[in-house]
C-alpha cells in the first residue's frame, strides 16, 4: 500500500463522513450494526446545551484552534458541558496538552492520559468519562 493511502476497510466509513461534513446539515447517519454518527453544525456553546435529553455520545473529537486561538471553545463552563454529554465509557481525543484543559476536564469527573501523537505534537490527551 501507498504510503498515507487510506486503509480498504475504511473506505465505506470514510465516504460517510465525507458526504456528511460536505452537505453541513445536521442528521443522524444510521451506520447499520456499528451505531449512529451524528453530525452537528453550528456554534458549539449554543448547540451542545440545546440537545435534546438525554442525548449522550460514546466518542468527542475535540478540535477547535489552540486555546490561545479559540479560548471560548477551551473554557472550563464548554467543557463542563462536553464532559455532561458524554456517556458512561466515551472518550474525548484531542490535539491539546494544554495543562487548564487537561485540569478542566479532570474536574468535571473524566479520567485525562496522555494521547498518541496528533499532527507534528508528539502527544495528544484522551479523557474518558469512567463506570459507575
Amino acid at each position: 500500500a501507498r504510503e498515507g493511502a487510506l486503509d480498504p476497510r475504511a473506505e465505506p466509513w470514510h465516504r460517510i463522513v465525507r458526504d456528511a461534513l460536505r452537505e453541513r446539515t445536521p442528521r443522524a447517519l444510521e451506520l447499520g450494526v456499528v451505531g449512529t454518527l451524528r453530525v452537528h453544525w453550528g456554534d458549539a456553546r449554543r448547540e451542545l446545551p440545546a440537545l435534546a435529553e438525554p442525548l449522550r455520545y460514546d466518542a468527542v473529537f475535540l478540535d477547535p484552534f489552540s486555546p490561545r486561538r479559540q479560548a471560548e471553545l477551551w473554557e472550563p463552563a464548554f467543557l463542563a458541558e462536553v464532559a455532561r454529554r458524554m456517556a458512561v465509557g466515551a472518550w474525548l481525543s484531542t490535539y491539546t496538552v494544554s495543562k487548564p484543559v487537561r485540569r478542566a476536564l479532570g474536574a468535571n469527573g473524566l479520567r485525562v492520559l496522555p494521547g498518541p501523537a496528533v499532527g507534528r505534537k508528539r502527544e495528544g490527551t484522551l479523557a474518558e468519562r469512567p463506570g459507575a
